[in-house]
Parts: structure tokens; sequence; C-alpha cells
């Protein structure tokens, strides 16, 4: 009897260390699509002044040169949200990766503004769809594992990795092979991932369940939309992440150029510190442990607002004092706070509608995120840059920006209590 006993037992530990073995398999390959999806964003920001002279360009074409490609990224994730709900998050994570790798190697091989353009927006359409498919992957995986906080703050860090991998390790790629071997290269990582993805990625069973579901008991799309939309906490994450895209645009674009300019730096330099804002976003994961503790979000919202505030305003007088290695600093401690805000409403998002239909929200919210922050904000600060020839009025304009988006941010996010969040 002891013996039928022992082997129970040990079927089960065996079967959950599989499941769990699953689970971080899964969130691995999602970390690395995510991660490596900064090289057709923004890998090439290291040869801004190469490419500037290549092509003719100013810094507002050059500002848009990378805006379109949040444009893109915009229109494609408001479509993205709902096609991963309905289609899944797998085969959306997968042409994600095969479309960014074809316009990395598009761009590679462009020799016109116009050429650049085109395939910036091919770029953005594949990075909007991994951006939306990984992270609704981990939420469907983790939701019910005491293990989310760490998983959805593993996969905010991401940006950090990913700058690092674009900005630093990426540019000597480009240093090393030049500009069209170097960008060719990264095509290939694209397609080798995408490749791993189709072969390790799957969905969660409870997915195919709430599908089955969903056939035989249909919900009208418009009627579910609005219950998704017009939630409040959907409003408060859409408040929260545009800052944070606009000022990750910002460091990613502008903060290299005006280093390499103003500074001297090399570079390699420049672009490390001009990831300092997304790498110190890596310890976001620490503001959602400790939510999961204490069960409530917005208090941990509300400290991550006035973080944010601070260190941009005195980021931005650093710069004008040229004080160069405070405004590095306070770049990173402006990255921390923003970023363990988005970690947290992206919590509130699905504790309040619940992970399988956060990605419809997160589809909304990423769109936005995108089309006003990652498209108007490195536009606007390389126009006050061409008008005025510094980049001070640019920053000042995001300090303010920040105040504004925290206020609404704090007005209009609420906690859900456990025992009303949806399964």
């Amino acid at each position: 009897m002891e013996t039928i006993k022992a082997a129970t037992m040990n079927e089960t530990n065996t079967a959950v260390e599989r499941m769990s073995s699953q689970e971080w398999l899964i969130l691995l390959i999602c970390f690395l699509t995510t991660t490596f999806i900064a090289i057709p964003y923004y890998g090439h920001a290291t040869q801004w002044d190469t490419m500037m002279e290549k092509f003719g360009l100013n810094y507002t074409q050059m500002g848009m040169l990378d805006s379109v490609t949040a444009f893109s990224a915009g229109i494609v994730l408001l479509f993205g949200g709902m096609l991963t709900y309905r289609w899944g998050a797998r085969n959306v994570s997968i042409l994600g990766m095969l479309v960014a790798a074809i316009g990395q190697l598009g761009f590679a091989y462009m020799n016109d503004y116009s050429g650049l353009i085109l395939m910036r927006l091919v770029q953005g359409a594949g990075i909007a769809l991994v951006y939306v498919g990984p992270y609704a992957m981990v939420l469907r995986w983790f939701e019910d594992t005491k293990h989310l906080g760490f998983a959805l703050g593993v996969m905010i860090a991401c940006d950090g990795a990913g700058a690092l991998l674009a900005l630093y390790l990426f540019a000597y790629v480009l240093a090393g092979f030049g500009w069209v071997t170097g960008v060719t290269i990264g095509a290939a990582a694209l397609g080798i991932l995408a490749v791993v993805t189709f072969l390790f990625l799957k969905e969660p069973d409870k997915w195919y369940k709430a599908k089955e579901e969903h056939i035989k008991n249909p919900i009208p799309l418009g009627k579910e939309l609005k219950e998704i939309f017009l939630n409040r906490n959907v409003f408060s994450a859409i408040m929260m992440i545009i800052p944070v895209w606009g000022v990750f645009g910002t460091a990613v674009y502008w903060v290299p150029a005006f280093l390499m300019e103003d500074a001297g730096w090399s570079e390699t330099t420049s672009g490390l510190v001009g990831s300092a804002f997304a790498c110190a976003g890596m310890l976001a994961f620490i503001f959602g442990m400790l939510s999961d503790r204490s069960g409530k979000r917005m208090p941990l919202t509300v400290i991550s607002c006035i973080g944010s505030l601070v260190a941009f305003a005195l980021l931005t007088v650093f710069y004008i004092r040229g004080n160069f290695g405070l405004v590095s600093l306070m770049l990173a401690v402006a990255g921390f706070f923003m970023y363990c805000g988005l970690l947290l409403v992206y919590y509130l998002v699905a504790d309040a509608i619940g992970s399988i239909r956060s990605a419809a929200a997160n589809g909304l919210i990423m769109c936005l995120g995108y089309l006003i922050g990652g498209f108007v904000y490195p536009v606007a600060v390389g126009y006050f840059k061409d008008l005025t020839g510094s980049y001070t009025s640019g920053f000042i304009a995001i300090t303010v920006s920040i105040l504004l988006f925290s206020i609404l941010v704090i007005l209009s996010g609420k906690d859900t209590p456990k025992e009303i969040r949806p399964e």
C-alpha cells in the first residue's frame, strides 16, 4: 500500500515539475523574442551620423524615420490585440517574427529615404505583433500560479535586455561587419527565433477551453469590446504607457545622439547610456512582487508616478547644466519608476478583466502608446532640436507630459478585490 502511495506521489510530483518546466520554457521563448525585436526597432540608433550623411537627412527626418515605425506598430496593435484574443498568441508571435525579419532584411538593402520609410513601416507591423503576442502568452500561462509577478517582471525587463542588445552588442556587429551585413545578421537572428517559436511555443489548455466556450456561447463583439475598452483600469494603463514609450523612444534615439554630439562620447558608450532607461526597468519585478504580497497595486503605482516625474525633471535640469553623468543617472532612475508603473497597470488590467481578454485590451493600450508616445515624442524632440539647436525644450515638454499623464493614471486606476477578479 505504501509503495502504491509513494508511486502515486512521485507521478504527481513529476507532472507538477513537467508543467513547471513548460511554463519556464514558454517564458524563456517569450523573453527572447521580445528582447530580439529591439534590433529592428532601434538597432540602427548608434549609426545615426552615418545614415544622416549617407542619405542627406536632417534631425526631423531622422526622427520621422523612427516614428513611422511606432505609427505602423500602433495601427497594427489595434487589430493585433483582437487577433491574439481570437487567433491565439502563438500564431501572432510567429507571424510577427517573420514580418520583422523581412522588414529588417529589406532595411539593409534600401538606397533611398522612401525605401527606408517603407521598410520601417514593415518592421513596425512585425514589432507590434511580437509585443502583443508573447505578453498575452505569459499572462495566460502564469495567471493561476504564484509566479505571475516574477513572470511579468521578466517580460517588462525585455525592454532593458533589448536595449542592451540593440544599442550596445549590436553596435559592435554593425561596426565590425558594416551596415548591410550587420543588419542582415539581425534579420537572420529574427528568422531563427521564428523557427524556435514555431517549434516550442504553445497555448495553455484553458485558452482552447475558452475558445470552445466562445464558439458555443458567442458574445457580440461590439459588446465585448465595449466592456474591455471602457474599463477604467484600461484607461489608466493607456495614460501610463504613453509617457513610458515616449521617454523610451527619446532615450534610445536622441540620448545617444546628444551624448555623441555634445559630450563627445563614443558610439558604444552613448548607446549603453541610451539603454539605461530600459535597463533600469529590468528591476520592475520588485514592485510586482511587493504588490503580489500586499494584494494592492495602486499605492505602488502612485509612488511610481511621483518617482518618474521627479527623476525626469532632474534629468532636464542636469542636461541644461551640461552634467551628462547625472543625466545618465537620472535616466536610469526614471526608467526604474516608469517601468514599475507600467508593470503595475498591466496588473490592474489583468485583475479587472482577466488574462484571456487582456490580449484585446493590451492591443489598444500598446496601440495608443506607440501612436502617441512612440510616434509623437521622438518627432517633437527632433523638431525642437532643429528649431532651437538644443534638446532643452523637448525635455521640458516631456516633463510636463509626465506630470499630466501621472495625474490621470492616479485618478483613473482602481484596485480590483481578489474575490471579484475574473477567472
